[in-house]
């Protein structure tokens, strides 16, 4: 077979396999692969491989580094998934429930520099379970690891220990790990592991997204059953984002101060301090400040508009708004809305201003 001299990217091929990428992409790739038996043997593959990895997720039998893609298609499917995340040095005692098909433990760091990492995972005696070393992680920020829901209920407590290999220049090596227990459907919650739960709770992040200043108030990974993200926003006047859709999460606005303008569909409706809004998932919607500035709360699950945000932002420094950007630029666009793909959320519109 002739091999194909201007292939289709494997994200691309990716993306239209799982329905996420715009009706003018699709087009372009399905013209492609009509006339390239390379691409279409390509996507064939691809196909087949996802399929088998969804099949295998379904059966609580996924394991291993696993890409965000595939974790939220996975989601959306209704893979119950359990998620925490690991910053370098950190610790962090975890719980899994029997219901839980997929259990995950990211590790958020700036890996810009470093070309690959390593894992080990232990039993709580320490034997080796499993290992992989020298996964390429280029220019990435995040390292996930799944671990199969059926190895979980087998082996009640374990242990995932992160270590970089292979780092570049200025990387400082560190390690960073998590431990779980097996918890019943209801759990009683010991004095030690509520205190833990507070502790991770109250570990507030402060981040400049974009034009707004976001605090953590509790992380999705804050140790409650659901995964319940609570952010706090405060933007400047006439703030506003692109009209969007979460794929995979409601999203609830609790209005803290200011007046907002919300657009739900064709629907605009005007919210004050005190007011609260549901934005059902799937359904498009955007808001903006009309105020000097406004704050409120997002309440969300799952994890992925706070790993959105996260992926987004830069660590602030103060607690003050940043400088404002001014007008995007076509990559500055073009980045927002890919990333926000990654995270479940599609950009379809404008913003109100």
């Amino acid at each position: 077979m002739t091999r194909c001299v201007a292939p289709v990217d494997l994200d691309t091929l990716s993306g239209y396999w799982a329905g996420e990428i715009s009706e003018q992409d699709s087009a372009g790739v399905e013209d492609h692969v009509f006339v390239c038996a390379d691409c279409a043997e390509r996507l064939e593959e691809l196909a087949a491989t996802a399929h088998g990895l969804r099949t295998l997720a379904r059966q609580g039998r996924i394991t291993g580094i696993i890409p965000y893609d595939l974790l939220n298609r996975l989601s959306r499917d209704g893979v119950r998934v359990r998620f925490y995340w690991l910053a370098p040095g950190q610790s962090v005692p975890c719980a899994a429930w029997p219901e839980d098909k997929i259990f995950v433990v990211g590790l958020r760091v700036d890996l810009t520099a470093v070309k690959s990492v390593s894992l080990v995972v232990t039993g709580s005696d320490g034997i080796e379970i499993g290992r992989a070393i020298d996964v390429p992680v280029p220019g990435s920020h995040e390292v996930l690891h799944a671990t199969a829901g059926t190895i979980v209920q087998q082996i009640p407590s374990m242990r995932i220990q992160f270590s970089l290999t292979d780092a570049g220049p200025g990387v400082t090596a560190f390690s960073a790990s998590t431990s779980w227990n097996i918890r019943p459907r209801l759990p009683k919650i010991s004095p030690e592991e509520n205190d833990d739960m507070f502790d991770t709770v109250n570990r507030t992040d402060h981040l400049w997204f974009l034009d707004t200043l976001v605090t953590v108030r509790v992380p999705h990974s804050g140790g409650g059953v659901d995964g319940i993200s609570v952010l706090e926003h405060l933007a400047p006047k006439d703030d506003s984002p692109p009209l969007h859709v979460h794929v995979t999460e409601d999203e609830v606005f609790h209005i803290i101060e200011g007046r907002f303008r919300f657009r739900i569909n064709d629907d605009e409706r005007t919210l004050v301090a005190g007011e609260t809004l549901l934005t059902p998932k799937r359904i498009p919607h955007t808001y903006c400040v009309d105020s000097d500035r406004g704050r409120w709360l997002t309440v969300t699950v799952r994890g992925d508009f706070e790993r959105f945000v996260r992926a987004m932002s830069r660590p602030a420094t103060n607690l003050e708004l940043p400088p404002r950007s001014g007008a995007p630029t076509p990559q500055a666009v073009l980045a927002l809305t890919e990333t926000a793909r990654k995270f479940g959320i599609e950009i379809v519109g404008p913003p109100l201003h």
